[in-house]
């Protein structure tokens, strides 16, 4: 077997090996675009049932009788967002940390040598 078979032979094995995991990442990215759909149809059919929600509230059934009656369906009562319990200041930035200073005990043409090591 000449070296230039051997090259190919070795070389077909790798684009087979190569193509193996090409087809593996094909199918991970497939399956990963699915799932930003299906996110973005349940934001959306969480969004239009919500709405629908505050319309049947608006109509007269009580929050109490929707939960009893939707309970059974396994589908939760839609919530408002909680607005957060700001001060209205803003948070200050964390203070760094000074640096731990070690000092060698070295001396070297009489000058001390000082070694900085940050935390």
């Amino acid at each position: 077997m000449s070296a230039d078979e051997t090259a190919t032979m070795y070389e077909s094995q790798l684009r087979d090996l190569l193509e193996q995991r090409m087809a593996a990442g094909r199918a991970l990215a497939e399956r990963a675009e699915q799932v930003a759909v299906a996110r973005t149809q349940l934001d959306e059919a969480e969004r239009a049932y919500a709405a629908t929600f505050s319309e049947a509230l608006a109509a007269g059934w009580t929050e109490a009788e929707l939960r009893k009656v939707f309970k059974s369906l396994g589908v939760a009562v839609p919530t408002r967002p909680r607005r957060s319990k700001s001060t209205g200041v803003k948070a200050q930035p964390p203070v760094p940390k000074p640096p731990v200073v070690s000092a060698l005990a070295r001396m070297h043409d009489d000058t001390e040598v000082i070694q900085v090591v940050s935390a």
